[in-house]
């Protein structure tokens, strides 16, 4: 007999006439092998090899069987292919009672500066609907040199009924939209460009044309921590260009400025950082209703403060020792109000409400709001830190 259980446990085990192990290759070998879950016989088959080790072996993987109200009974067949040290693939057949027979493949792949999966799903003539049906997915990140990035999210299906009918949880019922993008980024050590194609596929029917997504057609971003620091002046900036279309809808291009200046003062035990900035937005803006501004802009200053005191002391709980931290933390915001009735919502909204957004500089996503606030924030935090590994 063979298995990989613990002591004691029976949730899987495989007997046979002759059971061998060679663990120079990771590879056993059963004949008239019978597979046992729970004690309950499964299977029988008179010859079976199967891994030992975490070495990879082609082969058949353990099937899954299951039910639906969309397609009747499911039984899945993967077979795994150990195509290289870098790259493999499983094929899974997938019947379906009331469908016929799904085809699953996925590929995956790893190099020194790429790695990704594409997984192909196909269902010839469904038995339902005698239409072709589909998915494809990509994901890919890439690295070109010290500097440049590249990362490829791609999902598409044939139909908007696909996830609701074939996909095989309740998440992916759910799902209202696959987004498909691609992202380019090049970063040193104080600037950084980024160039990013948004697009959406809608696959809940329910969604009126006018309240689906933007494209994003181009997004670029522009990032940049001055390296100079006169009498300990930092300075930064984040710009925003983009595109966003959309059918029946106002597209828009936008452009957001954000800079600003701060004199931190770091110590040990407290540090303090004042900023000042201000935030500049306008649009060109298409499909407006008549006597709508076609050109809004808004400029915003504000200012911020942000003082943090580091108080610790040595703390013993039975036979463990701590050091324990109190972290009082004060921040002011001071952001100018103004009207912005005349600004559209593309992409903004309310972020839920955390720790963290007591000291963001903007109460909401996006560039389309920009809250007006004064206000303070009185915060405290303490931490349990192991002296030894300095895990918190």
């Amino acid at each position: 007999t063979y298995t990989t259980c613990a002591d004691g446990s029976n949730s899987w085990r495989l007997s046979g006439s002759t059971v061998t192990l060679d663990k120079n290759v990771g590879t056993g070998v059963a004949r008239g092998a019978q597979l046992r879950i729970k004690g309950v016989p499964i299977l029988y088959t008179p010859y079976i090899t199967f891994p030992i080790d975490d070495r990879r072996k082609t082969g058949f993987l353990i099937p899954s069987f299951g039910t639906s109200d969309n397609s009747g009974i499911e039984i899945r067949t993967p077979f795994y292919l150990n195509l290289a040290p870098n790259y493999d693939a499983t094929i899974t057949p997938r019947y379906l009672e009331d469908r016929g027979t799904q085809l699953l493949t996925d590929f995956r792949y790893l190099r020194p500066q790429q790695e990704g999966t594409v997984s192909v799903e196909y269902l010839h003539d469904d038995d339902v609907t005698s239409d072709n049906r589909s998915r494809l997915t990509i994901r890919d990140e890439a690295r070109f040199g010290r500097h440049l990035t590249t990362n490829i999210d791609y999902d598409r299906v044939s139909d908007k009924d696909y996830l609701n009918d074939l996909g095989d949880s309740l998440s992916l019922a759910s799902i209202t939209h696959l987004q498909r993008s691609a992202q380019a980024q090049y970063t040193t050590r104080w600037w950084q460009l980024g160039v990013q194609l948004d697009d959406y596929q809608t696959v809940d029917r329910t969604i009126a044309q006018s309240d689906r997504p933007y494209q994003r057609l181009p997004r670029t971003t522009f990032a940049l921590a001055s390296p100079y620091q006169p009498l300990g002046l930092e300075t930064q900036l984040y710009s925003e260009f983009v595109r966003f279309d959309a059918d029946e809808q106002v597209t828009a291009d936008r452009i957001d400025l954000w800079p600003d200046i701060s004199l931190p003062v770091r110590r040990a035990a407290f540090e303090s950082v004042p900023k000042l900035g201000v935030r500049y937005t306008a649009y060109k803006l298409d499909n407006q209703n008549p006597g709508d501004t076609e050109n809004p802009t808004r400029t915003t200053p504000f200012f911020s403060l942000d003082n943090v005191v580091y108080l610790e002391r040595d703390l013993q709980l039975g036979p463990a020792k701590y050091t324990q931290t109190l972290e009082p933390r004060l921040f002011y915001l001071w952001v100018k109000g103004q009207n912005q009735d005349d600004i559209p919502l593309i992409d903004s909204s309310e972020p839920t409400f955390s720790y963290r957004e007591l000291f963001e500089e903007n109460r909401f996503n996006g560039a389309d709001r920009m809250g007006d606030a004064n206000q303070a924030a009185l915060a405290l935090t303490t931490r349990l830190i192991d002296p030894n590994t300095g895990a918190e």
